[in-house]
């Protein structure tokens, strides 16, 4: 590409993507709290449903697959964590196509711009040495 501003519209709309993509996120990290803490204590009510009413001991209750609550809370939590982790995938995606249009923008700037190095150059050299028809520094 040696278009400098398709480059960079095509930045801006990738720099959009992940902040939008960044939204997403959150909610849906919110939303797996969620569905992990509901599934939390539908497992203990499930387990105390089954489990013994002594106190003193330490008892290991299955809960069993079939409890429809259970399943549901279950189902709800791998659908949260499967969103999580596409989003994931899809950030690093974008951040990826971020980076190399980044590195495709430096590239398209040096090629239209190649032509005005050697006066930059020469710019950055004659002020450097300190010549005296540079605006504003007076001869000496």
């Amino acid at each position: 590409m040696d278009d400098v501003d398709a480059v960079q519209s095509l930045l801006d709309l990738i720099s959009a993507e992940i902040a939008a993509s960044g939204a997403m996120y959150a909610d849906a990290v919110a939303e797996h709290a969620q569905a992990r803490l509901r599934l939390k204590l539908t497992l203990l009510a499930a387990a105390s449903r089954r489990a013994p009413r002594r106190q003193e001991e330490v008892v290991v209750v299955v809960v069993e697959a079939d409890d429809p609550e259970v399943c549901a809370s279950t189902a709800v939590f791998l659908q949260t964590s499967v969103r999580v982790e596409h989003i994931q995938k899809y950030q690093r995606v974008l951040v990826h196509a971020q980076m190399f249009l980044v590195a495709a923008r430096a590239v398209a700037f040096a090629q239209t711009r190649a032509h005005l190095l050697p006066g930059v150059l020469l710019t950055v050299a004659m002020l450097r040495r300190g010549a005296p028809w540079c605006p504003g520094q007076r001869a000496s």
